[in-house]
């Protein structure tokens, strides 16, 4: 019975090794399909680019400098400033036209006391006048009031004779009575040329209050042209010291637009017409500046737009136009060259990295596929083709390569779809699975 158990159980185990070999066997002639991305081979030109590093450096440079030196009164701008052409930078009081300043002013002073001067004999001269014009309606009131001298003759009355002849009158009282008669006479002459005196006094006194009266008038008007000479004397000396105090104050400006580079001076500082107070420079447009082999130096070509790519800004693209190609070398043995960039958005800053994106080569004509199509193995080249689900080795002669890009001879067409990803798993006529891309 032992026996039997024993060999039972041998059968058994050769058994189950045989159904495992079985299951070997099938699992191993089931046929492995791999992923892969697929892209088209094209026909046409691969362009080689070559990249030369620049920096970036200020579009224009300009000096900041006074035009007249002395003390620097106002500082209107700070370093890092942007200024546009003409704006202001500060304010310079010049020395020497302060003195010539006062001096001004002094003549100012002096003209106005000259006027104030004449404006007082000008009134002076006007109450002299209004006096004498006072005195003239005074005189000839009087004289008005006076009125014509009359004529006064007394004479003694006849009766008196007769009185005397008969007797009614002696001969004391006939000759009182006449001497009565010879006084009132002559005191009536004297009246008489008493008021011819007066007549000819007030017509004397209206004579000369006329003329008081036109001297009068003769003194005012001297003193209203002294009044007018002294504000035209004025008005000059204003004049002049306004002149002066523009030479005095003068103001610094802004040559050109750009950034406030460098600031050489303070407020209260002495600044001179010979020394800049400030450097502005232009990043608007904005230069790069770079130094090439003599071999380098042919793939630039003046006033000619090129690529360029930004270091600094996560190599952002853009366009730079060259402007300036040295014939000599520098210190190094290198040739200068520059390029312009508007920098409209001012985000390049001088000493920024920059690339010039050069074409340096061009293969024409030829098939061209993604330059990880192509697999090296034992210093051979291939692609793999696709064709119904299946990859076919395509050796392959690698004329340019570029990053993404390689261009090739091989017995491909147009429009074959090669292997870009999971080529380096493939073997020769391997099932593929297309997970992504042309078919």
């Amino acid at each position: 019975m032992r026996r039997l158990s024993i060999l039972s159980m041998l059968i058994l185990t050769v058994l189950i090794m045989a159904a495992c070999s079985e299951d070997t066997t099938s699992d191993s002639t089931e046929e492995q399909v791999t992923p892969v991305e697929l892209a088209s081979v094209i026909k046409g030109d691969l362009v080689l680019e070559k990249d030369v590093i620049g920096r970036t450096i200020p579009g224009s440079q300009s000096a900041v400098v006074p035009t007249t030196p002395g003390e620097l009164v106002k500082l209107a701008v700070s370093k890092g400033d942007v200024v546009e052409k003409g704006d202001l930078i500060g304010r310079v009081r010049s020395s020497q036209a302060a003195d010539q300043v006062e001096i001004q002013q002094v003549s100012v002073k002096q003209a106005n006391q000259q006027l104030e001067s004449a404006k007082s004999q000008r009134s002076a001269a006007q109450d002299a006048l209004n006096s004498a014009e006072d005195n003239l309606a005074s005189a000839r009131n009087q004289a008005s009031s006076t009125g014509d001298i009359p004529s006064v003759t007394i004479e003694a009355p006849e009766q008196l004779d007769e009185l005397y002849e008969n007797g009614t009158l002696s001969e004391e009282q006939y000759h009182e009575a006449k001497q009565q008669f010879e006084e009132a006479e002559q005191q009536a002459n004297e009246f008489q040329s008493s008021l011819s005196s007066l007549l000819s006094s007030s017509q004397a006194t209206v004579a000369q209050a006329e003329q008081a009266v036109q001297q009068a008038e003769s003194q005012v008007n001297s003193a209203q042209s002294a009044v007018d000479q002294a504000e035209l004397g004025v008005e000059q000396a204003n004049t002049q010291l306004n002149q002066t105090e523009s030479q005095v104050s003068t103001t610094i400006t802004a040559p050109t637009s750009g950034e406030i580079a460098s600031l050489e001076v303070t407020e209260g500082a002495m600044v001179s017409n010979a020394q800049p107070v400030a450097t502005i420079v232009s990043l608007q447009p904005i230069k790069v500046q770079a130094s090439v082999t003599s071999n380098e130096l042919n793939l630039f070509q003046l006033d000619k737009e090129i690529l360029v790519t930004l270091d600094s800004l996560d190599e952002q693209e853009g366009k730079a136009t060259i402007s300036y190609i040295s014939n000599v070398t520098n210190d190094t043995g290198l040739y200068p060259v520059e390029a312009t960039i508007s920098n409209k958005d001012r985000t390049l800053k001088a000493g920024m990295m920059v690339s010039f994106i050069l074409p340096e080569k061009v293969v024409a004509d030829k098939l061209i596929v993604p330059t990880a199509a192509v697999v090296e193995e034992k210093g051979e080249s291939f692609v793999y083709v696709v064709n119904e689900e299946k990859a076919t080795q395509v050796p392959v002669t690698v004329i340019e390569a570029q990053s993404d890009q390689t261009a090739i001879d091989a017995e491909l067409n147009e429009g074959d779809q090669v292997v870009v990803k999971g080529q380096l798993t493939l073997t020769d006529g391997n099932k593929v699975k297309v997970m992504k891309g042309e078919q």
